[in-house]
């Protein structure tokens, strides 16, 4: 099977998959047939993403205007939207702020923008844009950084003429750590909410053609949790979204290498280098490998020169388990039967925990 066929047959099943949470009227709910606005726009973004990226028919038009149209009988008078049902009767300030009115109307704003000509939104889209630009006032003296910056991105993808004035607060708040640029706190409560608002920030900033977005990149990438991603599966495909909008745009920079990079990786058993005079050169693998002896327990790799150079670290755990082990020993003087666990701290330090019953 290639890789075009696997693809699609792993589509298909998450397409069936994420149909079974949708109700008979076009809602999808998280649980207990509950509807849910936020997740009914995500439900869409994702439907119409498949629906225009790809040539073979997947999603059935049909499914996307059921979901338009339970999305659109949500709407408020005023233009926005709420958690009607999920959060019933509760105050705004007391639900999670990517639920509250003006988080949510801008969620769906950026969810239907992308539907194509044959959808007719602009009558949602022109009340929406309205009740988010009536609250820019509100957004520069008090609002938080996700409003801001998904605000900022809502006004952008749909074309408003407000959306100069979002950027305008959307860069007053952006705050500077060294080398680097966010948008939120990093202090541990709120830092979740940091990576998605500079998530969101990048691509505006990238979509705009402004500078120095590079120190945005460097700080979402100080905030990636090894291979868990950003910590929950929102955070990653913003950051990741972001990061493959910026690396299209300024990818091209950096693929032809200039006068060669210099990689050299410090370990206990000395200085090694690589040198790559031209791209084409990590083809060649062998060449482009050192193998470091065991035990090596820290590792420093500094890069010079100007290119995109890639450093992979590849290592081997074995375990006395039972069922690896080919031959069975004949004297059992105790049992072994450790279990593994991968574990990934907030200070980017992977960890294996091994736990074992001995008896």
């Amino acid at each position: 099977m290639n890789s075009d066929q696997a693809l699609k047959n792993t589509l298909s099943l998450a397409y069936q998959r994420l149909l079974s949470h949708q109700s008979p009227k076009g809602a999808f709910s998280f649980c207990q047939d509950i509807p849910s606005t936020f997740l009914t726009a995500s439900a869409l973004d994702v439907l119409q993403r498949l629906h225009s990226f790809y040539n073979w028919p997947l999603v059935d038009g049909l499914v996307i205007g059921k979901t338009l149209n339970w999305l659109v009988s949500q709407q408020s008078p005023d233009g926005s939207f709420r958690e009607k049902i999920v959060f019933d009767g509760l105050y705004q300030r007391k639900i999670p702020i990517e639920f509250q009115e003006i988080a949510l109307t801008s969620h769906v704003l950026i969810s239907i923008s992308g539907l194509d000509t044959s959808f007719n939104v602009t009558r949602i889209l022109s009340q929406s844009t309205d009740f988010l630009k009536s609250r820019l006032e509100i957004l520069d003296k008090s609002g938080t950084s996700l409003d801001i910056a998904l605000v900022a991105r809502a006004l952008q993808v749909t074309k408003s003429d407000g959306a100069e004035a979002a950027f305008e607060i959307l860069a007053k708040n952006r705050h500077e750590n060294g080398s680097m640029s966010f948008w939120g706190h990093e202090d541990e409560c709120d830092e979740s909410l940091s990576v998605r608002s500079t998530a969101l920030a990048l691509m505006v900033y990238v979509d705009r053609g402004e500078f120095l977005t590079e120190a945005i990149v460097k700080w979402l990438n100080s905030k990636r949790l090894s291979s868990s991603g950003w910590g929950s599966t929102v955070h990653t495909l913003l950051a990741t979204e972001a990061l493959s909008l910026w690396a299209t745009k300024h990818g091209q920079e950096f693929n032809n290498i200039e006068g060669g990079v210099a990689i050299e990786v410090n370990t206990q058993q000395g200085r090694r280098n690589i040198v790559v005079a031209e791209a084409k050169a990590f083809e060649d693998e062998l060449n482009n490998v050192i193998s470091l002896s065991d035990p090596t327990r820290n590792i420093g790799v500094e890069a010079k020169g100007r290119g995109l150079a890639l450093v992979q670290l590849t290592s081997k755990f074995y375990t006395t388990s039972q069922s690896l082990i080919s031959t069975e020993n004949r004297v059992k003087a105790f049992n072994l039967e450790p279990r593994i666990e991968f574990k990934t701290s907030h200070n980017n330090v992977m960890e294996l925990l091994v736990l074992s019953c001995q008896r």
